[in-house]
């Protein structure tokens, strides 16, 4: 693990500190495009509303910059990413049914409480990395297989201790 690039790479990277980042690029660019369009819509109905008083637009302008707010706030956990250091391992902990795509706030395990790791496929091809152990249970979503896979080769070479099922 000591001679790992620190280069950007698709959906990987290694910090200046040595923390190890997984990225989900599809949910990253999904709330980058998310975040323009209510940003965009509330400008327009901003410039819109300037000078004419209509209440009804000015509460969907409203609205549309309380999304953009929220959609910039999952960008920002988005491009943080799957963290994972010697001692932890922090993730945005999603919303939603299934693989909940909705990120809400950021959270992190100590590794030296995570017992097992499993995995699931879930529908719309999310991936899924279930972290157990003293602390209970943490759900990992990844957008492709290879993140997830990504994540498993570094449990099972940095954390011996981690018993891994169902990584196929």
């Amino acid at each position: 693990m000591s001679k790992l690039s620190t280069r950007l790479s698709w959906g990987f990277a290694v910090t200046s500190t040595g923390t190890l980042v997984i990225r989900n690029w599809y949910l990253l660019f999904g709330s980058l495009l998310v975040t323009c369009t209510c940003l965009f819509f509330s400008l327009l109905f901003v410039a819109l509303t300037a000078g004419n008083g209509n209440q009804d637009v000015a509460i969907f302008a409203f609205g549309s910059l309380l999304l953009g707010l929220y959609a910039a706030w999952s960008f920002y956990l988005e491009l943080r990413g799957v963290r994972v250091t010697d001692k932890f391992i922090s993730y945005p902990v999603r919303l939603g049914i299934d693989a909940g795509i909705l990120p809400l706030f950021p959270k992190s395990i100590p590794m030296d409480e995570v017992l097992q790791a499993s995995s699931l496929r879930k529908k719309r091809g999310k991936m899924i990395a279930y972290m157990s152990g003293e602390f209970g249970e943490a759900k990992i979503v990844f957008d492709t297989k290879g993140g997830r896979d990504r994540l498993f080769a570094l449990l099972s070479t940095k954390f011996p201790h981690i018993k891994i099922y169902r990584w196929t």
